[in-house]
């Protein structure tokens, strides 16, 4: 037809090695948890168990791991927020050597800790703009919701190394303003 042409015809593959080879693996890395962009797997759980920390959930509790581990696992997969208790609670305690029920259990209390333990009023207003029910969030929204946060923020960074090519200040993370607002910049990881 009129529309179609061979694809040797004026098709160089070199020029399509260059253009789409980093685009593709990309998303293979983001696919296969590795990266996000720019940002390594390790970075990114620096970032969450960073504010989780923030929330009120302390790093000495075994709830904190799992949390850290269940939202960077949303961060990489979004799909997996919508099967909290079929999906990615499984996938956490394969990953922890822990049972389903315990990690269930340490993320629901650690959440309702954090919630009825001074912190109620900075997770409402991290999640103001969610349809909220004013008690403690279950585990299947807060979650999804803490590691949407985290995403876009990642997103920021990553197009601000787009952009610069290098580290600037602007690439360091920075958090809700709901939780203090400033930035947090690991010093032992590389992009």
């Amino acid at each position: 037809s009129a529309n179609s042409r061979r694809l040797s015809d004026g098709f160089d593959s070199l020029e399509f090695q260059l253009a789409y080879f980093g685009e593709v693996q990309k998303l293979i890395d983001i696919t296969s948890g590795v990266m996000f962009g720019h940002i390594r797997r390790e970075r990114i759980e620096k970032y969450v168990s960073e504010t989780l920390c923030r929330l009120g959930i302390a790093k000495c509790n075994r709830g904190h791991d799992y949390l850290t581990c269940a939202v960077t696992d949303v961060i990489f997969d979004p799909s997996a927020g919508t099967m909290i208790t079929k999906v990615l609670l499984h996938g956490v305690s394969r990953r922890m050597s822990a049972s389903v029920a315990a990690v269930e259990h340490a993320i629901r209390y650690q959440i309702t800790g954090a919630y009825t333990g001074g912190y109620k009023m900075v997770i409402d207003n991290i999640f103001r703009a969610r349809k909220y029910r004013n008690n403690v969030p279950t585990t299947c929204e807060f979650v999804p919701w803490l590691a949407d946060i985290i995403r876009t923020e990642l997103k920021r960074i990553n197009r601000i190394y787009d952009a610069e090519t290098k580290w600037t200040p602007e690439t360091d993370f920075r958090f809700d303003k709901a939780i203090g607002g400033d930035t947090y910049k690991d010093e032992t990881l590389e992009f």
